[in-house]
């Protein structure tokens, strides 16, 4: 599949031009991103991904990164399938565009 730009979301953190204020040249607290797909984590992390979408373009070098992948085939109608994997990443670069997220960290969806 490809990046579905509705699926993301900025949680916390400046969205384009940061804050000046206080000496501060801007603001350079890593941002919180969100997004919710049904690719693996692993072609979330690939090459081109992001291609053209807004966090190619307003991704940082620190950004924190939390992606939640649903397997319901209609998750995007249907909210109520559970998460079957979730990983939290930085993003190591963005050179033009084009994202390195780190390995990540794996988040528990076991209920028990």
């Amino acid at each position: 599949m490809a990046f579905i730009e509705k699926n993301l979301a900025l949680l916390a953190g400046e969205a384009t031009g940061g804050y000046a204020g206080k000496g501060n040249v801007a603001n350079r607290a890593p941002r919180i991103w969100s997004y919710a797909t049904r690719d693996s984590i692993t072609t979330v992390r690939g090459n081109s991904y992001f291609d053209g979408s807004t966090f190619s373009k307003e991704a940082r070098k620190g950004d924190l990164f939390y992606v939640v992948r649903h397997a319901v085939a209609d998750f995007e109608t249907d909210a109520t399938g559970d998460p079957d994997g979730a990983q939290l990443m930085v993003v190591m670069a963005n050179n033009n565009g084009v994202i390195d997220l780190s390995d990540g960290t794996a988040v528990s969806v076991t209920n028990t």
